[in-house]
């Protein structure tokens, strides 16, 4: 028996940005937001400091690796429904995501 190697696939994915920064220390319960970055897909979409991340397209996110898992499948130009949460109200709203940069 022979083993044949094909040649590498471009495998690289291209990475997605919402353009939020989490609050790193929180570890469950959602992903709060530290900040938004300026002219990010989250600014235009209207996420803000201080809202919490709840869930996207619908799965529900309480951890910082559910929020990772959820980009993960995604790229550039792709919209999600982001759910969250600011003081008492929840909304949704569509996001097209950018190419990470970094």
């Amino acid at each position: 028996d022979r083993l044949a190697v094909a040649p590498r696939a471009n495998t690289r994915t291209r990475r997605v940005s919402l353009g939020t920064i989490p609050d790193f220390a929180r570890e469950s319960g959602g992903i709060l937001l530290s900040g938004v970055m300026p002219d990010s897909p989250a600014a235009g979409a209207g996420l803000e400091k201080g809202d919490l991340i709840t869930a996207i397209d619908g799965g529900s996110i309480d951890t910082m690796a559910d929020f990772q898992a959820a980009l993960a499948g995604h790229e550039p130009g792709d919209a999600i429904d982001v759910t969250f949460s600011r003081g008492e109200a929840t909304k949704i709203v569509r996001v097209t995501l950018a190419e990470r940069k970094h």
